[in-house]
């Protein structure tokens, strides 16, 4: 299955981070981030796409990427 075939059926941005989430697990963190920043992409008023980017890579202990996905986060009004 393709990751475009998988984005045309998975069209509500929670199910992209389910999606992300499924990549990281598998240790696939370089998908996982695309789908998460398809999930931002889909609905830029939430902030669950940009935490998620930010704890994947505060795990990876790459904290500048860290600091700019939550200074964005942080930026979207409540």
């Amino acid at each position: 299955m393709s990751s475009v075939w998988l984005w045309d059926v998975a069209l509500l941005p929670l199910s992209a981070l389910f999606i992300g989430d499924c990549y990281k697990s598998l240790g696939n963190e370089s998908e996982a981030a695309d789908w998460y920043h398809r999930a931002f992409l889909k609905e830029s008023a939430r902030r669950e796409a940009l935490t998620r980017l930010c704890q994947m890579y505060f795990e990876k202990n790459d904290y500048q990427k860290v600091a700019c996905y939550a200074k964005a986060a942080l930026e979207i009004p409540l």
